[in-house]
């Protein structure tokens, strides 16, 4: 595995490190979401709505969010890929 930021290689530490950290912001997310399902079960079980409604906008702007991440995310990865294959 390679360092983007330095010439050399990722040490041992380095990568569970990486890992640890991608590994606390997954907890947070299902965190999150787990807080927000929680709200909106509460929010439905009164007779209300209007939080469903809300919820569903807010994960509608999220996934178009990701979608938008992804593609950026894939157009750099093909850059490198032709970089790549053209230094060869």
């Amino acid at each position: 595995m390679r360092n983007v930021h330095a010439v050399g290689p990722k040490t041992e530490d380095q990568v569970e490190s990486d890992s640890g950290i991608l590994d606390l912001k997954k907890e947070v997310r299902r965190a999150e979401l787990s807080s927000r399902l929680e709200r909106l079960k509460a929010s439905m079980a009164g007779g209300k709505t209007d939080l469903l409604f809300l919820e569903l906008d807010r994960l509608g702007k999220e996934v178009a969010d990701l979608k938008k991440s992804n593609g950026e995310l894939r157009a750099t990865i093909a850059a490198f890929e032709d970089k790549f294959l053209d230094s060869d």
